[in-house]
């Protein structure tokens, strides 16, 4: 199978030996690029620190994760910096929106990071897309959490990486929100061939995906195929 990620008996391990969690347990998988993958499992079972681990954001205690055929905890502290930056968009469960910024700068930050040209008519399609418009000068104190999060998602896409890693990005958005996000998700993914991983407990978002991943327990309890995706 043509992959784009390759996890190899991936584990990850928290704690001594006396107070040890095992979040994820000697996982292997391939992913496909241009795919769209669901990653659904109930709470604690290992779904964020998966997205977290192929991101670049927390080495394996075991295994080897490769992206695009290269292992980014491989690399030095800036070059895995810029790994992440270019090759990877994250949408957090946290949001993670840095406050002394306006929503318009916050959205540009990984432009301005890579020192990579804007692209103004793109990123006016996603804040259109999904309401951001009016709100572009205000400030993440200002928001609330449902704008926040398609913040979050708009910063994501700013770049348009190969990657896009969303963490329950619904979870926090009301539901006309939550689904002009996931359009946006998947109308980014399919007009610029980005490959869509997607931690989620929505059955309804899980039966759109072209595969469906189910954890417990840090390990892979199944895994399926779903239908093809496409915007309604």
């Amino acid at each position: 199978m043509n992959e784009q990620i390759r996890i190899s008996n991936v584990s990850k391990i928290y704690g001594g030996r006396a107070s040890k969690t095992v979040a994820l347990d000697n996982i292997s998988l391939s992913i496909a690029p241009q795919s769209f993958t669901v990653i659904t499992g109930r709470s604690g079972s290992g779904k964020t620190t998966l997205l977290n681990t192929i991101g670049g954001l927390e080495p394996p205690t075991l295994g080897e994760i490769t992206v695009n055929g290269q292992n980014p905890y491989q690399l030095d502290d800036n070059r895995q910096s810029r790994f992440r930056r270019e090759q990877i968009g994250y949408i957090f469960q946290s949001f993670e929106l840095l406050p002394e910024l306006t929503v318009y700068e916050n959205i540009c930050v990984p432009s301005y990071l890579s020192r990579r040209s804007l692209d103004k008519v793109y990123l006016k399609k996603i804040t259109e897309q999904l309401g951001l418009t009016d709100i572009l000068e205000k400030y993440p104190a200002e928001l609330s959490g449902g704008q926040q999060q398609l913040t979050a998602a708009a910063r994501a896409l700013s770049t348009s990486p190969g990657i896009i890693l969303a963490d329950e990005p619904t979870g926090n958005l009301d539901r006309q929100s939550g689904e002009e996000l996931f359009d946006l998700l998947c109308f980014s993914c399919r007009l610029f061939g980005q490959t869509l991983i997607f931690a989620t407990h929505a059955l309804e978002i899980a039966r759109l995906a072209d595969r469906i991943i189910t954890l417990e327990d840090g390990r892979v309890l199944s895994d399926i195929s779903g239908g093809a995706y496409d915007t309604p």
